[in-house]
């Protein structure tokens, strides 16, 4: 009999932005990935559950925080503003997580900036945000805004009752990319030495596993399936980032779902080869304005293309993949590292 082997397809589903203006993008923002992108993809997706057997379950995280309050007055504004879709995702069995972004205002009332220095505002942020979150929707995992965590945020997520986390990117670290408008750094985020299998987190550092249960938190962190770029491409981005006089980056990178069938195939036999899948969680990414498109190097069909392909390397390896819920595999996970 094969093995099961557990997979976790997780969506941000805000709109992709690195920068927002206030009045700007963020308020004229159509969300069109999430009323449009995610219904078309679950429509896909029953038609290739029928096709191939499969039971594909995602895990869908929604924004809750200060500035969906500041924007639109009401933190948990996408809950409610799509209830039809957060009900659907419901109804199939997927995850409704959360998805809090730092952004804060800057003092000149145009620009917004990723707050990673003053404790207040993300201890706000996050409170606020989850608190407004309607009871029906109330989320056991989250991923951070550009996966952004310090030891107070992850510390006071556990507070908050979160089951798991899934913001850690192991290897990589991002001083982020100055924004001239605020004269702040963003895409800021530091997952450097954290371990590429679940953990749970030390009281002091995110990025390392307690060593015993007195400096345990009690959230269970599943980081995203890092792997390495294949040489063409490794060689592609050095290029790149020199000639835009960008930081050099590690080799490494997150897998998207929606990019190519190339790449993810990289992702899932590295994942396959070099962690225990048939126990460890293979975790991808995606957003949701990328369902928009049906073709090209982010797109819907990329998805169900990467799920067929998924199953195939799979079975090659003589395990049988089951697309699950974040929460499910969290449980299970922790139970087994609590024995």
């Amino acid at each position: 009999m094969q093995k099961e082997a557990p997979l976790l397809l997780c969506c941000d589903v805000d709109p992709d932005r690195e920068s927002f203006a206030a009045g700007g993008d963020i308020e004229k923002s159509q969300w069109s990935g999430l009323s449009k992108g995610i219904p078309r993809l679950l429509e896909e997706v029953t038609k290739l559950e029928r096709a191939q057997g499969l039971e594909i379950h995602f895990n869908w995280f929604f924004r809750s925080d200060l500035q969906m309050e500041k924007t639109y007055g009401d933190a948990a504004w996408p809950y409610r503003a799509w209830e039809d879709v957060a009900k659907r995702i419901i109804d199939r069995n997927d995850e409704l997580g959360w998805h809090p972004h730092l952004w804060r205002l800057h003092e000149d009332g145009r620009s917004w900036f990723q707050e990673i220095e003053d404790l207040d505002y993300m201890d706000s942020c996050l409170c606020k945000g989850f608190d407004a979150i309607p009871d029906e929707f109330r989320p056991k995992v989250v991923r951070t805004g550009w996966d952004f965590h310090n030891a107070f945020t992850m510390k006071r997520l556990s507070d908050l009752g979160i089951v798991a986390d899934l913001s850690a990117l192991p290897g990589i670290s991002d001083k982020g990319a100055l924004d001239m408008k605020t004269g702040k750094h963003i895409v800021v985020r530091d997952w450097a030495g954290a371990p590429d299998r679940p953990y749970f987190p030390s009281r002091t550092d995110p990025r390392k596993m307690a060593k015993d249960a007195s400096q345990r938190l009690s959230v269970l962190e599943i980081p995203v399936s890092i792997f390495p770029l294949p040489s063409t491409m490794r060689l592609a981005r050095g290029v790149r980032d020199r000639l835009r006089g960008a930081e050099r980056r590690p080799p490494m990178s997150e897998p998207y779902i929606t990019k190519s069938g190339l790449l993810f195939k990289a992702a899932l036999e590295h994942h396959i080869a070099k962690r225990d899948a048939a126990e460890v969680p293979m975790v991808a990414e995606f957003h949701a304005d990328e369902l928009l498109r049906d073709r090209g190097g982010y797109s819907l069909r990329n998805v169900l293309e990467n799920i067929s392909l998924a199953k195939n390397l799979y079975e090659k390896a003589g395990m049988s993949p089951r697309f699950r819920r974040a929460s499910d595999v969290a449980m299970e996970l922790r139970k087994r590292m609590e024995e």
